[in-house]
């Protein structure tokens, strides 16, 4: 049998996030466990019901959803963020990325695309909508591979599976700030800025 896979959503408007979950529950091997209309109540929501993925909307009040994604992440390292926002715009796409993001979604997504973004994004994927794929295209191009540690290897290998800092510093069994100083060494030889561009640059080096 096909592992179902534990959805959360966090959005701050109610009918939609009642829509869905209405669509969303029982179908396509998905089962929701929680349901909050801020990042406030999500973060304690999850830790007494943990989710897989998260559906993550980034206008929430406080807590916004970059932020929330952050701290989602920080929590719960094993769970995945997939946003789902009216919002598409160049810097919200990269900020939520850069935030540990696996996934974007303009939320005129259809329902076959939300599914296929839930199971890709638990698999270890980065996943972007069509709508909004554009604004993460044509990073600098990345420099021939060759010369790297076994560390930035491993570092690379993690980040292009989209892993966070936070993910890869467990599976490697090593600090953040060790990971971190890794990335600061990177980014310059793969010339990218941020975590998105990194995704890519690091696939392309790595022949993904």
């Amino acid at each position: 049998m096909n592992e179902v896979v534990r959805v959360a959503v966090v959005d701050d408007h109610t009918a939609f996030r009642e829509g869905v979950e209405a669509v969303l529950s029982g179908r396509g091997g998905v089962t929701i466990v929680g349901s909050y209309g801020t990042a406030e109540a999500a973060l304690p929501g999850l830790a007494a019901d943990p989710a897989d993925v998260v559906l993550m909307d980034l206008g929430l009040p406080g807590i916004d959803g970059i932020e929330a994604t952050r701290r989602v992440l920080a929590a719960f390292p094993g769970t995945r963020v997939l946003v789902l926002s009216m919002l598409d715009d160049t810097a919200s796409v990269r900020d939520a990325i850069d935030a540990g993001a696996s996934g974007y979604l303009a939320k005129t997504a259809g329902l076959d695309e939300i599914l296929r973004g839930i199971h890709a994004v638990h698999a270890g994927q980065l996943l972007l909508g069509s709508s909004v794929a554009r604004h993460l295209s044509g990073p600098r191009p990345a420099p021939e591979h060759g010369g790297w540690t076994p560390r930035e290897l491993q570092v690379l290998a993690l980040l292009a599976d989209a892993a966070t800092t936070g993910q890869i510093a467990e599976r490697l069994g090593i600090t953040q700030k060790t990971v971190r100083n890794v990335l600061s060494s990177i980014y310059p030889r793969l010339g990218v800025e941020d975590r998105g561009q990194a995704v890519l640059a690091a696939r392309r080096v790595l022949g993904r």
